[in-house]
């Protein structure tokens, strides 16, 4: 399970080349609704808007449409698939994260691995006839830059981590999105949420690997506050329901965060879910809220309610 994503009282997850829907009106007793045919490659992200997920594998994007009480459930509408002149075919990027606002699916990509380095970029997806979805912009326009791992969205700017750093990008334009400013001392971003004028960044590094950005200044973002975990892992995924942060982290922790002070979050509860029955260690990597709980991707193969 490489995801997970909730609409309503259904959660969608990426599992392996699927997508696959489950109602959690029992949160205890998860039901299996639903799942797609098998993809080309690997479901790595889901973003929902509305009635329609949005869903990135290898190096597409996918758009199905929720139809409740009709079969089946959930249909697939259109799909984009990458072009990008400036790459070979044996260094072909794969998406990593999308988020969407209104007509438009921001999708952020990455070549190569996250570890060796590669190059990435966002790429600005129109899809507002989601049987068509096309690209619009791209930053950069040329010579990508470090390897893209996840994005968020509001308003005339995306937030995108890159592996050199944190970066927003002006998409008032989207046919030809820029950068306004970035922040080098937060290196290494693995997921990034917002909450007013805060990005919520959980990083690679464990020391301290929760980092609050001040993006009032979108030509000057600024770290204002970090939680150091103390070594027990990087900050994988990053959830908010303000005043609190939901942060997983790959030694199989999920704590939550008051950021009532965005300079001195402060950690309220913790849950330790690194240990299973047959007596192995397993991380925490993605996590969704809603509704007082959290739903949490241990170690890509499992889905645990808190």
């Amino acid at each position: 399970i490489n995801d997970v994503t909730l609409w309503t009282h259904y959660a969608f997850l990426g599992q392996g080349q699927r997508l696959v829907m489950l109602d959690m009106a029992d949160t205890s007793d998860p039901a299996f609704v639903w799942q797609s045919d098998l993809l080309l490659k690997e479901v790595s992200s889901i973003a929902i808007a509305g009635d329609r997920v949005y869903v990135t594998a290898g190096d597409s994007l996918m758009i199905f449409t929720i139809q409740i009480g009709l079969t089946p459930p959930v249909q697939l509408n259109g799909v984009y698939e990458l072009t990008a002149i400036y790459y070979p075919a044996e260094a072909w990027p794969h998406a990593t994260d999308v988020a969407v606002q209104g007509d438009y699916a921001y999708v952020t990509f990455g070549e190569g691995n996250w570890m060796g380095g590669g190059n990435g970029f966002l790429a600005v997806i129109d899809v507002s006839n989601p049987d068509a979805p096309a690209e619009a912009g791209r930053y950069p326009a040329v010579n990508p830059e470090d390897f893209a791992t996840s994005v968020a969205v509001d308003g005339d700017y995306a937030y995108v981590c890159f592996r050199s750093g944190f970066t927003v990008v002006d998409i008032s334009n989207p046919s030809a999105p820029f950068k306004r400013g970035s922040s080098e001392e937060v290196l290494g971003g693995w997921d990034v949420a917002l909450s007013g004028d805060y990005a919520l960044v959980g990083t690679s590094f464990d020391s301290p690997a929760f980092r609050v950005i001040d993006i009032s200044n979108p030509d000057a973002p600024s770290q204002v506050g970090f939680h150091d975990n103390q070594g027990v892992g990087s900050a994988y995924g990053v959830a908010v329901d303000a005043p609190y942060v939901y942060v997983t982290d790959t030694s199989g922790g999920l704590h939550i965060l008051s950021i009532a002070s965005p300079s001195s979050p402060t950690e309220v509860g913790t849950y330790d879910l690194s240990d299973d029955p047959d007596g192995d260690h397993l991380a925490a990597w993605h996590v969704a809220v809603a509704g007082g709980t959290a739903h949490v991707v241990i170690d890509e193969n499992s889905l645990h309610v808190l």
